[in-house]
């Protein structure tokens, strides 16, 4: 029982089903070589006329050994990939977390020391600031737990997506007066269903239009431009802001990647957004890609089932 639970805590621990563990394969490879070569032996030994005919459970033996093999190869790299993303994982969390805990720690130091009043509410609010800039990064690693769980289940509905997306923009139009960004819609083909998940597509525009604002400079414009184009439908999320480089764009759909530009314009960001559009939008029949220039602007692509 006791080793049960073992194999059952390793399977929770890299994410795979328990019967994927290298140990189990092993095992159940172990038994059935056994299990043929008894019956080899039996086969051979009741009096086969052709011994050559033994054959057949050898080479089938060789092929059951090849692709338990496979599993074993292919579950190591998982597990190798799985234990790669959580050291990113935490690495992201102590960067992210560092600045604003060193920044509230100098804050609490010198107001300790401090006996100007006017100085020591300086010093008040900079805490505030540090401690508001660590929970939304606690939010934010919170969403992105939520959302690893979430995109497991996808539940296609048919729906206006016009609407939804109109409610975003709405949504985020005080932001968008903040960085004095303007974001222009454009719809020509009026009411538009799409087969896909209401609440997870949300999560993909919301995605896509709060970056393209966090990435666009002051006095710039983001374009929403509906079409249709077959059976499909095809948003775009265009921005005029810092563009991709060609060095990362390979990367962009990558799980906490983020882009030497992006980190330039932006210090605070998990790098999971983009990967987690790319799931989404692939697990409803969808696609998903950009077009960039450096410097330029980048704009975005989303196509649903119609």
């Amino acid at each position: 029982m006791n080793l049960i639970k073992k194999y059952r805590e390793q399977a929770r621990e890299y994410g795979i089903p328990i019967w994927r563990l290298p140990d189990i394969l092993l095992i159940a490879m172990a038994i059935f070589n056994i299990v043929v070569m008894i019956v080899s032996y039996w086969w051979i030994s009741s009096g086969v006329d052709d011994p050559s005919l033994a054959i057949f459970p050898i080479a089938l033996e060789a092929v059951i050994i090849l692709v338990v093999g496979n599993i074993i190869a292919e579950t190591s790299k998982e597990v190798i990939d799985n234990q790669k993303l959580k050291k990113e994982f935490i690495n992201i969390i102590s960067h992210q977390m560092r600045t604003p805990l060193t920044a509230a720690k100098w804050s609490l130091e010198l107001m300790k020391k401090e006996t100007d009043e006017k100085k020591k509410d300086k010093y008040i609010d900079r805490t505030i600031e540090a401690n508001e800039r660590m929970m939304g990064i606690v939010n934010d690693f919170v969403h992105l737990a939520r959302m690893s769980e979430e995109i497991k289940e996808i539940k296609i509905e048919k729906f206006e997506v016009s609407e939804l997306v109109e409610g975003i923009i709405r949504n985020d139009k005080f932001f968008s007066e903040v960085q004095d960004v303007k974001i222009e819609y454009e719809n020509k083909e009026g009411l538009i269903f799409v087969d896909a998940d209401k609440l997870k597509t949300e999560v993909v525009f919301s995605n896509l239009i709060d970056n393209a604002l966090k990435y666009s400079p002051s006095h710039t414009k983001i374009e929403v431009i509906f079409s249709k184009k077959g059976n499909k439908f095809i948003a775009e999320i265009k921005d005029h802001g810092i563009g991709i480089d060609s060095e990362n764009r390979k990367y962009i759909f990558t799980k906490f990647y983020r882009s030497d530009n992006a980190r330039r314009s932006c210090s605070s960001g998990t790098g999971i957004g983009l990967y987690f559009c790319k799931v989404i939008v692939e697990k409803m029949n969808g696609e998903i890609w950009f077009e960039s220039k450096e410097g330029v602007g980048t704009s975005f692509f989303v196509s649903l089932p119609l």
